[in-house]
């Protein structure tokens, strides 16, 4: 089967807004931070990413960052996303 995968990606805008203190680890190739309310917010790499499907079986289908720009009418700004968007596939048993 397939698993289409994306979430938030590396240097995601809300992850430069977390101050240093909500840091949850302290690898620095382990972005977790912890939000105000107490969820927990994880930013991945295209290659922690592959890792972590890899491991599990997977093969790799297409995997890369996108980035998209919102636009805040309100308050003209104009937001960048990046996200990573992955296509993993596991062999058939």
């Amino acid at each position: 089967g397939r698993v289409c995968f994306r979430d938030y990606g590396l240097y995601d805008m809300p992850m430069l807004r977390f101050p240093p203190s909500s840091r949850k680890s302290t690898a620095p190739n382990d972005p977790v931070f912890v939000r105000g309310e107490g969820t927990i917010a994880r930013f991945f790499s295209v290659e922690s990413t592959k890792e972590l499907f890899e491991s599990a079986g997977f093969t790799t289908v297409e995997l890369r960052y996108c980035t998209v720009f919102n636009h805040n009418r309100k308050t003209g700004q104009k937001l960048k996303r990046v996200f990573v968007h992955g296509v993993f596939e596991k062999p058939a048993s």
